[in-house]
């Protein structure tokens, strides 16, 4: 054995062993007898590397790729160190040049990947996800990250079928598992996550099995198994955050703040522990607080989209729309698979401007007002509401063509620019005056409208729509749901009262039914035209739900909202 090969091969040993410093000693033994050697160059740099010395290890291997083309693993090394740089233009073109050199280096694929993704071209992610688990099926990180571009897309059962192709180790099982949380089939999510705490109980699956159960709504449950995962993990501070979200939910919230502060003092550089504190902070009213939580956030990570979500709800608060907008504009939005750009104001004359719906059906209906912006007028607009809304809009009298998920995906669609809707009011260029007001759109079919006045003639004194709880699946729905008895005390005043609610429980129904003056049409309301006809025959509607007081409002009919308190 040559002496620079002695050298290379006690300096692969050290290194192996994690004895640093003396592997760099036998590395520069190495080189003093040949400085060119690309293998001890590429070693050398992963040592520096190793010690935080990233320019050193990135000149040596770029010196190492120049003597010899072909070393993949100094070009590997070199990409990887690139990636964690967060620079993944150059990344990327490094881990193509290594899969030019071996057409079958799963890894290289993988990594590639993992760029493509972060430089936002998820479908090529995909392609190159899916030939590193040609090259290597047992990878279970390819099966993940492909997992998760689904799911970041909006295509769960895709997401679910990859893991179930995938070998099935514990961290598959728990993904898998989340995904049939967010499915909504927490018997099958809880079971999936139980199989992986059978094969290796770890702080990471019990706060995975939090999240299930808080799904499940079995808070008592979540609430054990993050305090199981912090005694396990004592600076888990994901967990921390998590075990705040029961607290608040269970309504304590002095321990809520506590395991707040506690995720932040562990991990001071975690961007959405802040986020959360600023939440926190929001929700019990100390504004000012919440804004410096948003903008520490910020400082950390200048594209955090929640941090800037919310600091611009706040400005919005404040009454400061402008910069409030700006930072709301920021938010993530839906996914949509075009290369078409977004609109941003540019002229529309001979364009098509596709406008689609972004949240909950109470800001569809709200904001659809801003379909009647002047700019507008007599251009092309295609509008897509939501599905179950989607009768709704067609009979209204919104400026626009109202489309379906049908329609854009029949080949014939064709727009020039696209938006979400909530983006109008950055664009509109929304003042405390400026939304429109008193624009009554939504148009009612009288054949429903006459059947609802029949059903109502025998009602006495003011006829008062009332919904009283809300979707159980909304995080903040503790806050704002009621008892019905809290306005039976309307009847004794001589009204009416008449439910507005597509669902109500068994003690509900009883009461209804012994009332001569309570109304209950559950059995009647099976779409938002159906809602629409009973409202336009009320005299007051009265809701804790936005979406029905947006309706109400839409159709012209007065209404009060029961909100909780917003500062």
């Amino acid at each position: 054995m040559s002496k620079i090969d002695k050298y290379y091969s006690e300096a692969v040993d050290t290194y192996l062993a994690g004895n640093f410093p003396k592997a760099l000693t036998s590395c520069q033994k190495a080189l003093q007898k040949d400085k060119n050697d690309d293998r001890v160059l590429n070693l050398y740099a992963l040592i520096q590397s190793q010690l935080g010395n990233q320019n050193s290890a990135i000149s040596l291997l770029e010196k190492a790729v120049k003597i010899n083309p072909k070393n993949i693993e100094a070009i590997t090394n070199l990409a990887n160190i690139y990636q964690n740089k967060k620079e993944f233009d150059k990344a990327l073109m490094l881990y193509k040049k290594a899969i030019d050199i071996n057409p079958k280096f799963a890894k290289a694929y993988y990594n590639a990947a993992i760029a493509m993704r972060e430089l936002g071209q998820s479908s090529e992610a995909k392609n190159l996800l899916r030939q590193a688990i040609e090259f290597d099926s047992s990878m279970v990180d390819s099966y993940i990250n492909l997992s998760a571009i689904y799911k970041a897309e909006g295509d769960t059962d895709e997401a679910v079928s990859v893991l179930e192709n995938s070998p099935q180790d514990v961290r598959v099982l728990a993904s898998k598992a989340l995904l049939l949380s967010e499915k909504k089939m927490h018997s099958e999510a809880i079971e999936v996550i139980g199989n992986a705490l059978a094969i290796n109980t770890t702080p990471e699956l019990l706060n995975d099995f939090g999240i299930v159960l808080s799904n499940a709504k079995r808070y008592d449950d979540a609430l054990s198994a993050y305090m199981q995962a912090v005694a396990m993990k004592n600076d888990f501070d994901i967990a921390y955050s998590n075990l705040a979200d029961i607290f608040l939910f269970l309504g304590d919230e002095q321990k809520a703040k506590g395991a707040l502060i506690k995720a932040i003092t562990i991990n001071p550089d975690s961007a959405a522990n802040y986020v959360n504190f600023g939440v926190y902070l929001k929700k019990i009213g100390e504004i000012k607080s919440a804004e410096e939580a948003f903008l520490k956030a910020l400082s950390i990570e200048p594209a955090n989209f929640a941090a800037c979500t919310n600091l611009g709800i706040i400005n919005m608060y404040l009454g400061n729309y402008e910069p409030g907008l700006e930072l709301y504009e920021k938010r993530k939005k839906p996914f949509i698979k075009t290369h078409k750009p977004l609109w941003s104001g540019e002229d529309l004359d001979g364009k098509i401007l596709f406008i689609y719906h972004e949240q909950g059906f109470g800001d569809t209906i709200n904001f659809a007002r801003l379909l009647f912006d002047r700019r507008f007028e007599g251009k092309n607009i295609f509008f897509m509401p939501q599905k179950e809304l989607y009768s709704l809009f067609k009979n209204s009298s919104i400026p626009c063509k109202t489309i379906d998920f049908e329609y854009i995906t029949s080949g014939d669609f064709y727009f020039d620019y696209h938006l979400p809707l909530m983006s109008l009011l950055s664009i509109v260029g929304v003042k405390e005056t400026a939304i429109p007001q008193n624009i009554q759109y939504i148009n009612i079919e009288k054949t429903k409208k006459n059947h609802f006045d029949i059903l109502l003639a025998g009602a006495k004194g003011k006829k008062i729509g009332v919904v009283w709880q809300g979707n159980k699946d909304y995080s903040g729905d503790k806050e704002r749901s009621v008892e019905l008895s809290f306005f039976t005390r309307l009847i004794d005043d001589g009204h009416t009262l008449v439910s507005l609610q597509k669902d109500i429980n068994e003690n509900e129904a009883e009461l209804f039914a012994k009332e001569s003056n309570m109304y209950d049409f559950s059995s009647e309301l099976s779409s938002f035209s159906d809602t629409a006809a009973l409202i336009d025959n009320l005299d007051l509607v009265i809701t804790i739900d936005t979406s029905v007081a947006h309706l109400s409002g839409a159709i012209g009919v007065k209404t009060f909202i029961l909100l909780p308190y917003v500062p």
